[in-house]
């Protein structure tokens, strides 16, 4: 199944979360700015294939997944879950939809 375009992550949720100034090998938000990570196939996967906004990786490692979207659907949240949950690499999924952020664990299914 072709995931839905993800939604940009906006400004304002980069600002909170602290991501403003991050850029490879640590905040991915594009398939094409992935290149030499050692887990360069999987980011480039979540983000073009999962359909994901961004990636976060600590020490090179896909470490959080944020998924921006414009309303709640909590179906294609079990499925970005499961997705990144069967990759085996971020620990943590970030649902950011309008003025709500929800935080779940990718290490239990």
């Amino acid at each position: 199944m072709i995931p839905p375009q993800a939604l940009p992550l906006e400004k304002k949720w980069e600002d909170q979360l602290g991501l403003s100034h991050r850029q490879s090998p640590d905040f991915y938000e594009s398939p094409d700015a992935v290149t030499d990570s050692p887990h360069a196939n999987a980011i480039r996967s979540a983000l073009r294939d999962i359909g994901i906004s961004a990636v976060f990786c600590v020490q090179d490692v896909p470490t959080i997944a944020i998924l921006s979207m414009e309303n709640d659907d909590r179906d294609r949240v079990i499925e970005v879950h499961e997705a990144l949950w069967n990759q085996g690499l971020a620990t943590l999924l970030l649902v950011i939809t309008d003025k709500t952020l929800r935080a779940f664990s990718l290490a239990r299914k």
